[in-house]
């Protein structure tokens, strides 16, 4: 590259990640640069998680801790107290008390990323950084210098086609949809009954716009009991649903409430991180260990596993590939619903409609789907046993979470990039195979990025903000290196 050549970065997606990322390159930047950022549907700077407009869909961490840049976590909570911060909190949550430790609705966070990005944009005009916006879909890329490995991506608009050239790309496509269910490929289903996206529900599904013109007997299954099925239960309170629910899960567990905010433990695993086990079964004696030994100090393992926060990528990482498979397979569903936990007032909501028995949960397993007249005919399994149950629900929501598998997932440009082999799946089945520098494992493997869900496998911990901002700040500083020493 000439010394007068810009470098071209395209980054896919204009969700946290892809924003943040922008962020990071407009903010560290010392020459001029060109980034293309392609966003095909939901609002720049906010993606899937920050695009809701319920307002009882909250952060589930406390607003001091969720500033946008790592090295500013209370960043949010100050913007909350400029004249634009006050203005979403009047539009959103006006009956709620700011402070360090509220968990302020999503669609709050979402207009601070928008507002970031505002500025992000006009820092970048100001160092003489082009920065454009393409509201397109992402349809494939190939490497046209393999040498340079330079790479052209196709974009899709209105029915036609364009491309741009880049010296980076950064996949940042948000997480992936849920898991696809057999029991629902032979399901004829007009109503649009089964949502197998909560975030992309048909316009035509009764849920979650017509809930309150179901009648007081129906009821309502989800799979999953995760976060995402704590979501649609308010969704359906909020929106005056008068029946009841039913979740199903493998498991049939319910994320954790939050305890009181206190610093983070140290304890050997924490300030000694090289003499940590190497083992799953190690790391779960130790911790269970230290919960023990903080109950005698007064603090909570809510303390200990947030202690945990930023090691658990470097921990992860030293576990083989057994450990990690022995982890996902037997202890990722404990793990989650004690590291993913819900917002106080959210867990009130749970607990009320579980007092009130509107609420059911079942360990077990979903087995087959039916439609029968206005209603579907929903079969399962309850664990460890061969009883089966059915239940006539007016609605079946998926709520499992996005799916990992990379060979069944729906997005045309990922199929493309594993067809043409410029990325291969995990060994995990967790997104995309990577290399220690954030890039896709392949011939792209100095010029093709991947963070955010897509880079699972590598981190275990890729949703949460105090995750994500880290993230975006080694890519950022990656692609920055790549385009100073080996363009």
């Amino acid at each position: 590259m000439s010394e007068t050549a810009v470098p071209h970065i395209a980054i896919v997606g204009a969700g946290y990640s892809g924003t943040q990322t922008l962020a990071e390159l407009v903010r560290h930047a010392r020459a001029p640069l060109s980034i293309q950022v392609v966003e095909s549907q939901h609002p720049l700077g906010q993606g899937v998680a920050y695009s809701t407009m319920e307002s009882v869909h909250l952060l589930n961490v406390r607003a001091a801790k969720m500033g946008a840049f790592a090295d500013d976590p209370g960043g949010f909570y100050d913007w909350l107290q400029t004249e634009v911060g006050r203005q979403a909190v009047a539009s959103f949550c006006p009956e709620l008390e700011v402070t360090p430790e509220a968990f302020m609705p999503r669609a709050v966070y979402g207009a601070y990323l928008t507002d970031g990005l505002r500025r992000t944009v006009a820092e970048a005009a100001h160092k003489g950084i082009e920065v454009r916006f393409h509201k397109a879909l992402a349809v494939d890329a190939e490497l046209v210098d393999p040498v340079k490995q330079r790479l052209r991506l196709w974009l899709t608009q209105d029915g036609e086609r364009s491309s741009l050239e880049a010296d980076v790309l950064v996949l940042a496509t948000g997480n992936l949809p849920p898991k696809r269910f057999r029991f629902v490929d032979d399901l004829v289903d007009p109503q649009h009954r089964y949502v197998p996206d909560l975030w992309n529900p048909s316009p035509s599904s009764v849920f979650p716009w017509g809930v309150a013109q179901l009648s007081k007997d129906s009821e309502v299954v989800i799979l999953g009991t995760g976060l995402t099925m704590v979501d649609a239960l308010l969704t359906l309170d909020r929106r005056g649903f008068p029946g009841r629910v039913t979740a199903v899960s493998r498991h049939g567990l319910l994320p954790q409430d939050h305890a009181a905010d206190a610093p983070c433990l140290d304890w050997s695993l924490v300030t000694d991180p090289e003499s940590a086990p190497q083992t799953t079964l190690g790391l779960l004696a130790s911790v269970r260990r230290q919960v023990r030994e903080a109950a005698k100090r007064g603090a909570t393992w809510q303390n200990v596993v947030d202690s945990l926060r930023s090691l658990t990528p470097w921990l992860w990482q030293r576990l083989s590939l057994r450990d990690k498979q022995r982890f996902l397979t037997r202890l990722l569903p404990y793990w989650s619903v004690h590291r993913h936990r819900m917002a106080p007032n959210a867990s009130a909501t749970v607990q009320q409609w579980l007092t009130d028995g509107r609420l059911r949960i079942i360990a077990g397993q979903v087995v087959g789907v039916s439609a029968e007249a206005d209603r579907l005919r929903v079969s399962y399994r309850q664990r460890g046993t061969e009883r089966m149950g059915t239940i006539s629900a007016a609605l079946l929501l998926n709520c499992t979470g996005p799916d990992g598998e990379l060979s069944q997932c729906p997005n045309r440009l990922l199929r493309n990039l594993l067809a043409r082999k410029l990325i291969s799946s995990c060994p995990l089945r967790l997104g995309i195979e990577r290399t220690p520098l954030c890039t896709a494992r392949g011939p792209a493997d100095c010029s093709l990025f991947v963070l955010g869900f897509l880079g699972t496998g590598d981190v275990l911990e890729s949703t949460a903000v105090p995750d994500l901002r880290l993230h975006a700040a080694q890519v950022a500083q990656a692609v920055l290196r790549r385009i100073a020493t080996q363009l």
